[in-house]
């Protein structure tokens, strides 16, 4: 089990942590990102019950269906409820090679419970199980973009913002795998948001 940093200059400190579900050495969270093992314990990773969660989820990723090297749960919040218990919430994501681009998976989310003597309560799984596709893309997110706002603005839609900006995503829709560009996009005057799905090998709308 390895628990990976990013940590960079954005607004102040920026730190993501990464389950790496492999028995390699820790690799890079982005082609270009710098990564260390757990060692800052300022960091929000360092935390002793995303620990806990960390170790439970390694012990029982096959139960789960996370496949080593192919599977990633990436850490991306914690809450907090009754007194001393607390939520941690992983977000699936999947590259079929050690190099080859990260791809958030569209419904593949993992909640672990903690209680205040760090022993995992409840675990609630939604993973995405089996997905085999390519994670090289042919269609740029820049024009991924353009096609949804072109169709929002056909639709209707005025006073563009986009939420969440642009992510490469698998989504599983009817059975059928595909790598696209998941974008939100929400009109300033309207509290509705419309996703898109860019398939990001044809440029085509999926949803």
């Amino acid at each position: 089990m390895y628990l990976k940093t990013l940590c960079g200059k954005f607004r102040g400190l920026l730190i993501s942590a990464v389950l790496l579900f492999s028995f390699a050495t820790c690799s890079e969270i982005q082609d270009k990102d710098r990564v260390g093992e757990l060692e800052c314990p300022t960091c929000p990773v360092y935390n002793p019950a995303i620990i806990a969660a960390v170790e439970y989820i390694e012990q029982h990723k096959s139960e789960f269906g996370l496949r080593d090297q192919l599977d990633e749960m990436l850490f991306y919040d914690l809450q907090e409820g009754q007194p001393g218990m607390i939520q941690i919430y992983f977000q699936q994501h999947y590259r079929p090679q050690q190099n080859d681009r990260r791809a958030f998976v569209v419904g593949g989310q993992l909640y672990v419970h903690v209680n205040p003597n760090l022993t995992v309560t409840s675990v609630s799984v939604n993973i995405i199980p089996g997905i085999t596709i390519d994670t090289k893309y042919q269609i740029e997110s820049r024009d991924a973009l353009a096609t949804a706002m072109n169709d929002f603005i056909a639709d209707g839609g005025v006073d563009l913002s986009i939420h969440w900006g642009v992510k490469l995503s698998v989504l599983r829709e009817q059975n059928s795998d595909y790598l696209c560009w998941a974008i939100e996009i929400r009109s300033k005057t309207q509290v509705a948001a419309r996703e898109y799905f860019i398939d990001a090998v044809t440029g085509d709308i999926i949803t």
